[in-house]
């Protein structure tokens, strides 16, 4: 058994910031499934969202913050993101994050208030929070070490069970925060990395932990479109920055469909882009200015022999973001005593039924402080009926029944949703019996829960599109 005072799981945004600000109570064990850099955080391009400029709002903030989810949000959490913004720029600019001059417009957003470091913002802000976390010694970080379950009674937690090793241990603590990221790698086509499995949401939904919003899954319009290549992300501050969309007749397929054009919320360009053979078109830009403001996009697409200032960019939908996930309240508390969610793996209400782009890394830091607040003041109970482990691997062998898995979610619950594709996919899932490993369980569990949510909102809303 290992003890220590506080368990971070996850070493993303979230992750990282609150390891530092909790490290000021106490010892810290950050627990990762993978390297500490394999995260959707790291791979982030576009940019983290806040108003700083005297010309523009945090009323507009907020304004194109509901109006992109489709006023689902929670208002009081997407104020509390738009009023305290400011203060995160300033502490990332503090531990070392050197933002462009300009700030730049996403879909969305009203004016220029996403902040970037060119096409790799998520890589600079997870680097300067690890530098900084490298300098506190209490902090300590179990790599390749994913996380099966939480040790927990009905009332609270007490910590997790781990997979060192290949053996299953104990580690307790006083607070347990899940940081654990999204799902995108529950569908075939997603821009995420291979930790996203959404493991977060499986082990709060085997604790019986409340989920809200499963169903929100944010498709980005615009991912590379190659045979046998990864879908690579191609950021929004792309068409922030001019690009177009058009189709194979070099039409503009947004024109007249959004006041807002290439720009229009992330559903709304996502539909367009599913139902044409679809190209983003910069070449009426010159390779000096894409290779200096998109280094990281304009270098990976040369090595698949696309030179963005001279080629069309063949596109295609991908699975992004989780808008959902563990209902908290803005104090991070999830139904069970101890526990504390925050970042993707989250559900603050911030984002509703549609994120707006860049208010995700916001998130990620912006509740931090109110969570470390309230973290500081919990404590550990004697132990009583504490669950017991189930002695599984953590990692699968049947590789073949977790990609049809994935075909299948991306086939019925991905851009385009019917009632009739979301029940078979419910019924195939729930006819799984044999789990192999924690892995499976899952991929299992947590698709089930996106279609069990789906199929209980039936008319459309944001990311969530019924077609009959």
């Amino acid at each position: 058994m290992i003890k220590t005072d506080f368990i971070v799981v996850g070493s993303g945004i979230s992750g990282m910031y609150l390891a530092i600000q909790l490290s000021k109570y106490g010892k810290v064990l950050v627990v990762t499934k993978k390297k500490v850099f394999d995260s959707n955080s790291y791979n982030a391009q576009g940019g983290i969202a806040g108003v700083i400029d005297r010309y523009d709002s945090v009323g507009d903030h907020i304004k194109d913050t509901l109006k992109a989810g489709c006023y689902h949000n929670n208002t009081d959490a997407v104020n509390y993101l738009a009023k305290n913004a400011y203060k995160i720029i300033n502490v990332l600019k503090k531990y070392g994050v050197k933002f462009s001059e300009l700030s730049t417009k996403e879909g969305g957003h009203s004016y220029n208030r996403v902040h970037h470091t060119f096409d790799r913002t998520g890589k600079s802000i997870t680097e300067s929070l690890y530098e900084e976390l490298k300098t506190k010694s209490n902090i300590s970080i179990l790599e390749n070490t994913p996380v099966s379950d939480l040790v927990y009674n009905r009332e609270e937690v007490f910590g997790v069970y781990a997979v060192l090793n290949k053996d299953i241990v104990e580690i307790n603590s006083k607070v347990v925060v899940l940081s654990t990221g999204g799902l995108g790698q529950l569908f075939s086509i997603t821009s995420n990395p291979r930790v996203a499995t959404g493991d977060g949401i499986s082990i709060a939904k085997n604790a019986n932990i409340k989920l809200r919003d499963l169903e929100f899954i944010q498709i980005h319009p615009t991912a590379l479109n190659m045979k046998n290549n990864p879908y690579l992300l191609l950021s929004e501050t792309l068409r922030g920055e001019g690009a177009v969309l058009v189709d194979d007749k070099l039409n503009k397929i947004m024109e007249g469909i959004h006041i807002l054009g290439d720009l229009a919320p992330r559903d709304i360009v996502t539909r367009e882009v599913f139902k044409h053979k679809t190209y983003l078109d910069f070449r009426h830009k010159d390779k000096q200015f894409l290779s200096e403001r998109f280094p990281f996009i304009y270098e990976s697409l040369m090595r698949y022999g696309i030179d963005l200032s001279k080629d069309l960019v063949p596109i295609t939908p991908a699975v992004h973001y989780s808008c959902g996930g563990i209902a908290v309240d803005l104090c991070g508390r999830t139904s069970l005593n101890n526990l504390y969610a925050v970042g993707e793996v989250a559900c603050t209400g911030v984002h509703g039924a549609n994120r707006l782009a860049s208010n995700s890394l916001m998130e990620c830091m912006v509740f931090t402080d109110r969570i470390v607040s309230e973290i500081i003041n919990t404590y550990q109970n004697p132990k009583t009926n504490i669950n017991k482990p189930l002695k599984l691997p953590f990692y699968s062998s049947n590789l073949n029944l977790i990609n049809r898995i994935r075909d299948i979610m991306w086939d019925n619950v991905s851009v385009l949703r019917t009632k009739k594709g979301l029940e078979y996919s419910y019924d195939f899932l729930s006819a799984i019996k044999d789990t192999d490993s924690y892995e499976l369980r899952n991929y299992i569990t947590t698709s089930k829960e996106i279609v069990k949510s789906a199929l209980k909102r039936g008319n459309s809303l944001g990311c969530h599109y019924i077609i009959t």
